[in-house]
């Protein structure tokens, strides 16, 4: 007998699982470190979408691809800032 149908959860509550699992390493982070965990899993839930297209085995790689993807956002707008600080022609001076 061949049984079909989903070979995986549905990511969104699979995800909300895993979040779930990494809870007592949050509880193990220094207190100014635990908003930098919900906001990493944050991205997660952002990204949710292409985690659901994904449908990969390991749920925790949407995690850490996600927190990657925005880190990446944020250094690309730093360069961008060290950049426009760095022109003579923005700030008036040579550097």
């Amino acid at each position: 007998m061949t049984i079909m149908g989903r070979t995986l959860p549905s990511f969104r509550p699979a995800l909300d699982m895993e979040i779930q699992s990494w809870i007592n390493f949050k509880r193990g982070l220094h207190l100014e470190d635990r908003p930098l965990f919900d906001q990493i899993m944050r991205y997660a839930k952002m990204h949710g979408d292409a985690g659901s297209l994904a449908a990969r085995f390991l749920i925790s790689e949407n995690i850490w691809l996600s927190a990657l993807i925005e880190q990446q956002k944020l250094i690309d707008k730093l360069s961008e800032k060290i950049e426009q600080l760095r022109s003579p022609t923005k700030v008036g001076f040579l550097v």
